[in-house]
């Protein structure tokens, strides 16, 4: 008796089917992160984002469509736009507001806590917080740390002020942060455009990057040097503290270790100032992060961008600014450049990523069959729903009948391309509705 054994296939192992990077018809995945910083309060929240997310007219010209998300505080020492009323468990008259975005999913980032370089945090903050949103049925997916030394809550490894994730100091909190459905961290910045691509040895090494002076380059160069040796030769890492890998692994996310012993998904922001990946990081520097020479150089290597920035520090409505936005929105409404909230373009990444399946050739043609779980090393095993698998796009050869299933049951994947070697299906990619 014979055994066939069938092969399972993810997007780094491919099969005859590949997945392509990013949902057809773009050639690479870019959007802004902003960490909220002195809005002056709704009304500049609300022009801000009909400006981004919607086509309507604004003051600023007509509105651009874009899937750009937001982040928020729930505490503030000044009150203008926070969820809570000053530094009480009392929701703001912005509460409600605030809610809605959440539930729509164009505030999916929380910016820490609050800014508390003018009251000290203490656990009770994250306690009020925590229940108030678990109370309303509502989750924050994306986190990002704030503030200089006496914003102790924000979650890091290895920085002795950032103590969100340490037990036993004055601003452990993460054992309740994780009840609001937090999945993805942010802590590093990375130099280099396009994640989730091979970085070359030169780039990798370039002064360029991080060196600003002569022993920089002294220490950094050889130190990475043999980075890349210890990726390309043994494939393996082990980066400080066994966490993060190095930067020429250029993935997108990677596993955290946090020092109360859990862990999380920890993703990278782009920035290319000149002098720091630290510097420019306002409205004025979107100009830099997205001039068309960093777009085309975007379009022709692929990958995935997350820009670091501050809406609320320089000045956003600046005419090169708006120019710069509307460069972006062109190139989305052409199929060129994917453009979708931080939360979204992180699930996609993560999913894809853990994707499997087989390829079992039938009589009727080639059956790609989706597993129906996947082992994510964070969350653990978890169930895959076709609602999960927006955006997917397979590439399979085209010479016979192709069905994609998850459960034995037809997905409703689209032929969008076919040549003579090979035909790209897509599943529907269902996009946000912006709230009233």
């Amino acid at each position: 008796m014979t055994t066939t054994t069938v092969k399972t296939y993810t997007a780094s192992r491919p099969g005859q089917a590949y997945l392509r990077m990013c949902p057809y018809p773009y050639r690479a995945a870019l959007t802004i992160a902003n960490d909220r910083h002195g809005l002056h309060d709704l009304e500049e929240f609300r022009a801000l984002h009909r400006f981004l997310n919607t086509a309507e007219e604004t003051p600023y010209g007509k509105g651009l469509g874009l899937e750009i998300s937001d982040s928020f505080w729930f505490y503030d020492d000044i009150g203008r736009f926070s969820y809570f009323d000053g530094y009480t468990k009392k929701p703001s008259a912005q509460a409600p507001f605030i809610r809605d975005f959440i539930e729509a999913g164009y505030l999916d980032m929380l910016h820490t806590y609050g800014d508390f370089a003018h009251q000290p945090f203490e656990r009770k903050y994250a306690e009020w917080a925590v229940e108030e949103l678990l109370s309303r049925g509502l989750s924050v997916p994306v986190w990002s740390n704030h503030g200089n030394e006496r914003n102790i809550q924000s979650i890091n490894v290895g920085v002795p002020y950032h103590q969100g994730a340490t037990p036993g100091t004055a601003g452990y909190h993460f054992d309740l942060t994780r009840k609001l459905g937090l999945k993805y961290f942010w802590r590093m910045i990375t130099p280099f455009l396009g994640q989730e691509r091979r970085l070359s040895f030169a780039e990798y090494c370039s002064p360029r990057y991080y060196y600003w002076n002569a022993l920089d380059r002294l220490y950094c160069i050889p130190k990475r040097a043999l980075e890349c040796f210890v990726v390309k030769v043994l494939h393996r890492y082990n980066g400080v503290n066994g966490n993060a890998p190095p930067l020429r692994t250029n993935v997108l996310m990677s596993p955290l270790y946090l020092e109360d012993g859990h862990r999380v998904w920890e993703f990278r922001r782009f920035n290319n100032h000149e002098k720091s990946v630290w510097a420019g990081a306002d409205a004025d520097g979107l100009c830099r992060q997205l001039a068309p020479d960093v777009l085309n150089r975007l379009e022709s290597i692929g990958g995935y961008v997350i820009i670091y920035t501050h809406f609320e520090l320089g000045t956003f409505y600046q005419d090169s600014v708006l120019r710069s936005l509307r460069l972006l929105s062109q190139r989305f409404h052409e199929g060129r450049i994917w453009v979708t909230t931080v939360s979204r373009m992180l699930e996609y990444n993560r999913i894809r990523r853990l994707l499997r399946w087989e390829e079992i050739l039938t009589p009727e043609g080639l059956e790609i069959r989706i597993q129906n779980s996947m082992d994510d090393p964070i969350l653990g095993k978890q169930p895959l729903t076709p609602d999960m698998l927006g955006g997917i796009t397979i590439v399979v050869p085209s010479a016979r009948p192709v069905t994609v299933t998850l459960d034995g049951q037809p997905l409703p994947c689209r032929e969008v391309e076919r040549d003579s070697d090979e035909v790209t299906l897509a599943l529907p990619w269902q996009p946000l509705e912006y709230p009233d």
